[in-house]
């Protein structure tokens, strides 16, 4: 996607002469005013039109899901994966970028935007300042400038575990989930309809318990919103990758 501004009032394009812009998916050199090369950009495979509330399994944890509605851009693969796999060293801000205009045109869809803020999924602490950097928030950044609603952080944190949730089988994951995540703030949310963020959505337990505890604080919708979502047509994605639990653990 190309970006309406002048040439010589971008400051993109001069740091663009000493730091060639690059593709996040393949490092390719591209236009400083492009945020994916074209071939990428049409190898990107979009889900269309399926609920998440249908492949939520209800079945594993016994009860409907807490958040209202969910929206994924992409499946976890090929490009995509990519892309997202470059928001761990910062090469992905771009797909990031990238990815709120889309979801912007989803989430419009039966009043999906009708927000009043926006956070996200947390990473744990000690991980955030190794790393200076969290994917999940630089999505819910993007997203907040792209729609004007109010991005507020740590309303959510993460506690480490001694067993990384990509180590653990659906059921545990579950139950992990609910010792993970825990309220940080003392920020009332009543009545609010919140955005929640997230890069990948797996198998719903993060996204499942992060909105009931945002649920807890008074908000009256959660919608999740991530940039790709497993493949759950095949088995190639049930295991191995690098999925948002094994991003937060590392």
């Amino acid at each position: 996607m190309t970006l309406n501004r002048p040439r010589f009032l971008c400051s993109d394009f001069f740091l663009d002469l000493i730091y060639p812009t690059r593709c996040p998916a393949c490092m390719r050199v591209i236009g400083w005013d492009m945020q994916l090369c074209g071939e990428c950009e049409s190898g990107l495979e979009y889900i269309e039109g399926v609920p998440w509330q249908a492949i939520f399994p209800e079945e594993i944890n016994g009860e409907a899901p807490s958040f209202d509605r969910a929206e994924a851009l992409f499946y976890y693969s090929g490009t995509a994966r990519d892309a997202v796999l470059s928001l761990k060293n910062r090469r992905g801000v771009r797909f990031a970028d990238y990815a709120a205009k889309r979801i912007v045109e989803k989430l419009a869809v039966d009043d999906g935007d009708d927000a009043d803020i926006i956070t996200s999924v947390p990473m744990h602490r000690s991980k955030k300042r190794k790393r200076g950097y969290d994917q999940a928030e630089v999505f819910a950044r993007a997203l907040s400038r792209e729609t004007g609603i109010e991005y507020v952080p740590d309303l959510l944190a993460h506690r480490k575990n001694k067993v990384a949730q990509h180590e653990l089988g659906m059921e545990e994951r579950f139950t992990s989930a609910d010792t993970t995540y825990h309220i940080n703030s003392g920020t009332s949310l009543k009545g609010r309809r919140v955005i929640l963020c997230d890069d990948i959505f797996t198998t719903g337990a993060t996204a499942n318990v992060c909105s009931r505890l945002l649920k807890d604080m008074g908000a009256e919708k959660v919608t999740v919103a991530a940039i790709c979502r497993t493949d759950n047509r095949s088995d190639k994605n049930k295991s191995g990758g690098d999925t948002s639990a094994e991003r937060r653990e590392g």
